[in-house]
């Protein structure tokens, strides 16, 4: 990584200095450094570290603190030599358990999941009608009638899970 930033920096000057200004050595080490980056940046490898070592890093939550003690680790590790870590704030939404279920005289369960960041069910739970969209489209074409009285909404996969 420090490679390629020193390949890039040295090459942009390159571009901009007059040929004549440069020394035979520094065009050298201007090869080295391009032929160096020419051969991989290690990105992948990077990325690779954090989502096999970290995994899911959603904003607030402990996958995200290891996230960032482990980029700070990275980066000083890689002799960077200002790594600073700056308090932030933003938004946190926690999923909660899911759970739903026909009521009446055919009582089943149901396999369900929410929004990131859809409000809670209000304490107690709720019970309403529920109108199946057989996409999205179907959705968004839906009348205010559907909408004031269909909660959850339902969306059909059957088709797709069992051909």
């Amino acid at each position: 990584m420090r490679i390629l930033m020193s390949a890039t920096l040295v090459l942009g000057l390159v571009a901009c200095a007059n040929a004549n200004s440069l020394s035979d050595e520094d065009l050298q080490t201007a090869r080295e450094l391009r032929d160096a980056a020419m051969q991989g940046t290690g990105s992948f490898e990077i990325v690779e570290d954090l989502t096999t070592r970290v995994g899911p890093r959603m904003p607030g939550s402990d996958g995200d603190a290891r996230g960032v003690a482990w980029a700070q680790e990275k980066l000083e590790g890689m002799g960077f030599d200002e790594v600073r870590l700056e308090p932030v704030t933003f938004p946190t939404w926690q999923r909660g358990k899911e759970e739903a279920r026909i009521v009446g005289n055919f009582a089943q369960p149901l396999i369900v999941t929410t929004l990131g960041y859809a409000p809670p069910t209000p304490e107690g739970g709720l019970e309403a009608d529920v109108v199946m969209f057989d996409d999205l489209a179907a959705l968004q074409a839906a009348s205010a009638d559907e909408f004031g009285r269909a909660h959850p909404y339902a969306f059909g996969f059957a088709a797709t899970l069992w051909g």
